[in-house]
């Protein structure tokens, strides 16, 4: 019910899809919205939907590099589902959303549906590339709908796969070698490893790895030269907190998610002062600090021989080209041809950036803003003339997870520890060297905060030693249980000669308090009173919380 009067309710959100399309539509011009229904048993229920904003189309035609990655991630609400997305890149290397979608499932018919959404969007044009980790039916639904495309696949997921078979550092540093390499030759001299190893290791690869995972196989267009979808999938990080929310709600959050950030990068570009976008510059400042150990030989005013600690290199400025395939493939002047620009006093590296990486080109990707978008209920009402149906999802056996399955060699996100003593993150308390947070002591509570009070000294316990017992024996069992109640510590009330405090008990018991964390122990021993009886001594670990 709370969930409800925040989010809305599910059944709501489904049937006013059509509304939020129109809104989207009349609001952003040149935005495409497709939304799939199903007929079961004469009713409509809700299958599919494609978003693309008309400012995130233009801003990848106009200002991005033509490059999509392809992913999809589970939904957490009520009605479950998979929300798809097409991700491309900016000149900075930041993420850029072109289009996303909510789909029954991942297979090749639903994959088919969004890409030809994607299609119509954004069209069909030479050198584009896509890159996944070859999803359930994405391998077949790109060959159907882009089948002129240059299709990549993740190197992570492809080594993950490869090391279920094949395991051994062998394999390891030469496949991933073989898949940094820029040039056909790096790359044979280590895949030949590979097949010296083990040939059946070689096949698997051949049949079953057919696409692109090598840099010496990437086309030069894209200017990208990426291995992994690993940040792309931040882009399903970024969203994690949105997929447990309904239909219509989590689609607007994240249409504000896209405003806001569009805006940050828009006011960002306006305070940068250079001709490349900033981490262009930090790439080549790095490089810059090798080239002393270069040597440049002139074949013409504009070509060299560039000879390295280790092998040597052909450059030809005017073609943009180095023999180590680097700045082709990367659309950045690689470290042999920063050494032949630097030898040219009149020329400025700069000018052999490829345009994408220009700070014009990504103010040409943020130039468009997603309009801002009213309530739902201020919303036009689209009359369709059916009544959309939540969708009728079939659910697996067990309870629903809500949290991918990590393999096990793959790097747990840790989470940063809380200080208990100044309420600081990256610390615990025993090696805490702030000064203590009051209101955190406050909010402890008094009986968490007397655990905390210094312990007594030499002096002190000196006077809570047990009294002596004489030549008395006891006269039975040990008592232990609720014979006794807790005797309380007042031997140092009574040192410090407080008016108030009671005369101690015949019974003196000594009582130590030790931290331990939030564990709780206790121990009994049996001391020997004065008139012969025994008791049991019981010392509380409680949790101190500094």
């Amino acid at each position: 019910m709370a969930l409800s009067k925040i989010h809305g309710h599910w059944e709501y959100s489904y049937q006013r899809i059509f509304d939020f399309k129109e809104e989207i539509v009349r609001r952003n011009p040149g935005s495409h919205v497709e939304v799939k229904l199903e007929v079961i048993n004469g009713e409509y229920h809700f299958q599919r939907v494609f978003l693309a904003f008309g400012p995130c189309i233009q801003g990848f035609l106009n200002g991005c590099r033509p490059y999509i990655a392809l992913d999809g991630c589970h939904l957490k609400g009520k009605h479950r589902g998979v929300l798809v997305s097409a991700t491309s890149i900016d000149g900075n290397s930041s993420i850029f959303p072109v289009a996303f979608g909510v789909v029954e499932s991942e297979n090749s018919n639903s994959w088919e549906w969004f890409l030809h959404g994607l299609k119509t969007a954004i069209g069909d044009f030479e050198g584009l590339v896509f890159s996944s980790d070859r999803q359930k039916g994405l391998d077949e639904a790109v060959q159907v709908v882009y089948p002129r495309v240059e299709h990549r696949e993740c190197m992570r997921h492809l080594y993950a796969n490869f090391k279920k078979k094949f395991r051994g550092d062998c394999y390891r540093d030469s496949l991933w070698a073989a898949a940094r390499a820029y040039t056909p030759n790096v790359y044979e001299t280590s895949i030949a490893k590979v097949y010296e190893a083990n040939p059946m290791a070689f096949e698997y690869l051949r049949q079953n790895h057919s696409y692109l995972w090598s840099r010496s196989k990437f086309g030069t267009i894209a200017k990208c030269d990426y291995l992994t979808n690993n940040i792309f999938e931040s882009f399903n990080a970024w969203l994690s907190n949105d997929r447990h929310r309904p239909l219509i709600d989590m689609l607007d959050t994240i249409r504000q998610k896209i405003m806001v950030k569009m805006e940050d990068r828009r006011n960002r570009a306006r305070k940068w002062d250079s001709e490349i976008v900033p981490t262009v510059l930090k790439y080549v400042n790095n490089i810059s600090k090798g080239l002393g150990q270069y040597e440049v030989l002139w074949s013409d005013e504009f070509s060299a021989e560039v000879i390295g600690p280790q092998s040597r290199f052909e450059v030809r400025l005017h073609d943009m080209q180095c023999s180590c395939r680097l700045w082709q493939v990367k659309g950045v002047p690689c470290i042999h041809a920063m050494s032949v620009i630097g030898k040219l006093k009149h020329e400025k590296w700069e000018n052999y950036v490829h345009p994408y990486f220009t700070v014009a080109k990504y103010k040409e990707a943020y130039a468009s803003s997603i309009a801002p978008l009213p309530s739902c209920d201020q919303w036009v009402k689209i009359d369709i003339g059916l009544r959309v149906l939540p969708p009728i999802l079939k659910r697996p056996a067990g309870r629903p997870r809500n949290k991918r399955i990590r393999a096990s060699d793959e790097m747990a996100i840790r989470k940063r520890h809380r200080c208990k003593r100044c309420n600081k993150l990256g610390h615990r308390a025993k090696t805490c060297k702030n000064p203590v947070d009051v209101n955190q002591q406050a909010a402890a509570g008094p009986s968490e905060a007397a655990n905390q009070q210094p312990a007594a000294g030499p002096s002190q316990a000196a006077n809570q030693q047990p009294a002596a017992a004489g030549n008395q024996q006891p006269t039975g069992p040990p008592q232990v249980g609720n014979q006794h109640s807790r005797a309380p510590i007042q031997a140092e009330n009574q040192q410090a000669g407080d008016p108030h405090s009671e005369p101690p008990s015949q019974t003196s018991i000594s009582s130590g308090k030790r931290r331990r964390g939030k564990r709780v122990a206790s121990r009994s021993r049996y001391l020997q009173s004065q008139d012969g009886s025994t008791i049991s001594e019981i010392d509380a670990l409680g949790s101190l919380e500094n």
